[in-house]
């Protein structure tokens, strides 16, 4: 009697019962306030047709091969956290608030370090807005109506659409408004692997379109922001996204992926903060190594203000602080011993490095 095979066939039925067993998302997979969750950017990306063709039930994603270049980290807190004179323009029901350091302009303005404010419930995952600060104006950006990322629970084969809009204007310097239109639909389900694990999850294909309206001074503009098409995959067992890829070229005939980004634990890799963009990273030489109290830094053609910051390797900031033009020689603030990550950027350069305290 052959008794290997019952146990193949036992093992097929459940290899297929995993696959074939319906994911749901509920209100309890995304991120609450505490979360630090980490995100690597991958240096190689999929094929355009393999990603917008494996959808369906019973998927098998195997992206295990992705490999970091870098990691970004996203730290949400209660609403509480958030300044009263930024939560103030949101409604009560908001609960959850991404801290930005580094948003997106607005029509060409900078802004300064705010949050993306959310709301969790039962029924929905919401996008309500941002708020901030433009050069020294508190600010809010306030969707009214939402922009609803998922309806929840959340199940293969769901979709939904949902158009946001929102304002902003500082009397006497600028009028903004935006309207987003989000369209998406769950459109597989099954078992994906990363370098971080395999988990049993729902993917969901998103494309958000718009236009905008700018009045500054006697200028008025309107303009269309480029169309943001992604596949992100949600998963009982992780809070929030688990993959996106994003995809380009939606203006032309040609389609491909543009960015992939997976959640991971921490690599030893270039940390960057949320929506930071640099054109170069450079080795940054520090002695002695390992440091105690002082740190000399070796940079090259250092001829323009810089800022200098230390993460300790859970991705905590343990200080930060402006460098003069020519300075190199640094007091380091009292550190517990241990491994850290040093980065000094300037708007053309970015240098990072590792760092022993003693």
């Amino acid at each position: 009697m052959n008794l290997r095979r019952p146990f193949l066939l036992l093992a097929c039925c459940i290899g297929y019962s995993f696959l074939s067993a319906q994911v749901t998302i509920s209100d309890a997979d995304m991120p609450a306030p505490g979360d630090l969750l980490r995100f690597s950017l991958s240096d190689s990306f999929p094929d355009y047709t393999n990603v917008t063709t494996s959808s369906g039930t019973g998927q098998s994603w195997n992206y295990t091969w992705f490999a970091p270049f870098a990691q970004r980290s996203d730290s949400f807190v209660a609403i509480s956290a958030v300044p009263f004179t930024i939560r103030f323009f949101f409604p009560f029901s908001s609960n959850l608030a991404l801290y930005i350091e580094t948003p997106d302009s607005i029509g060409g303005f900078g802004l300064g370090a705010g949050y993306q404010i959310y709301q969790v419930s039962p029924g929905a995952y919401q996008n309500l807005g941002f708020g901030g600060g433009l050069g020294g104006i508190p600010i809010t950006l306030a969707n009214s109506p939402s922009d609803t990322i998922l309806t929840l629970p959340l199940q293969a084969f769901d979709a939904d659409s949902s158009v946001s809009t929102a304002t902003l204007s500082v009397p006497g310097l600028i009028f903004y408004s935006q309207v987003r239109k989000r369209v998406w639909e769950a459109d597989a389900d099954g078992q994906l692997t990363t370098p971080f694990g395999t988990f049993a999850s729902v993917r969901v294909h998103s494309v958000v379109t718009g236009q905008d309206s700018l009045i500054f001074d006697s200028l008025a503009l309107s303009f269309t922001p480029p169309v943001q098409e992604e596949f992100t995959w949600y998963s009982p067992d992780y809070p929030g996204a688990l993959l996106t890829i994003g995809i380009g070229g939606q203006d032309s005939t040609f389609r491909f992926v543009s960015s992939v980004s997976y959640a991971d634990s921490l690599r030893d890799v270039f940390q960057i903060q949320l929506g930071l963009t640099n054109p170069s990273v450079n080795s940054l030489g520090m002695y002695p190594n390992p440091a105690t109290d002082q740190l000399h830094l070796d940079l090259p053609n250092h001829r323009q203000p810089m800022m200098m910051k230390i993460f300790a390797m859970d991705g905590r900031t343990v200080w930060s602080g402006n460098l003069l033009i020519g300075q190199k020689q640094i007091q380091l603030p009292a550190l517990t011993p241990g491994i850290y990550q040093v980065i000094v950027e300037s708007d053309e350069d970015i240098f990072q490095g590792k760092l022993k305290i003693e």
